[in-house]
This record gives structure tokens, sequence and C-alpha cells, in this order.
């Protein structure tokens, strides 16, 4: 989900302004693996979370943007949920 915000805003404002600390965060969680993760390989994670985050946002435009609209309103959590199970 580190990559989720980047994607909808890349999409939606064509750029990311607010991208950073997402990647912080996301290179915390690869410091954090029990496992080695090699910097070209944290690359290559991270281009394809991007994508896949995209590619879902796109495929799933209009309940994306009724969320964002449901978020501008301070909708609830249980509203922004059914409008995604809908």
């Amino acid at each position: 989900t580190a990559l989720a915000g980047l994607a909808g805003e890349a999409l939606k404002y064509g750029s990311a302004e607010g991208a950073q600390a997402d990647l912080m965060q996301l290179d915390a969680v690869f410091r954090r693996s029990e496992e080695f993760i090699k910097s070209g390989d944290q690359q290559d994670i991270t281009r394809w979370g991007a994508l896949t985050a995209s590619n879902l946002l796109k495929t799933n435009e209009a309940k994306y943007e009724k969320v964002v609209d449901a978020f501008s309103r301070q909708a609830s959590v249980e509203e922004c949920i059914e409008i995604l199970e809908s």
C-alpha cells in the first residue's frame, strides 16, 4: 500500500509530490526484511509495486473516484469499504 498513494497522485495530478514519505516507508520495510534485498532488487520491487498499484487504480477508476469523493467528505471507513465492495 505504500505505493498506492504515489500511483493515485500521479494518475490524478500527473506527478507525485508527496511520494518521498511513501518511498521512505517502503525503504524501512526493506531494511527490516529478514533476508537482505539488494539495491537493484529493491528498485525492481518498487517499480513492480508502482505499476501494479497504477493498473489496479485504472481498472477500478470509477470506485477510486467515489472513494476520493468520500474521503473529501470525511466519510467513515465503513462507507469507503461499502463503496469498494459494491
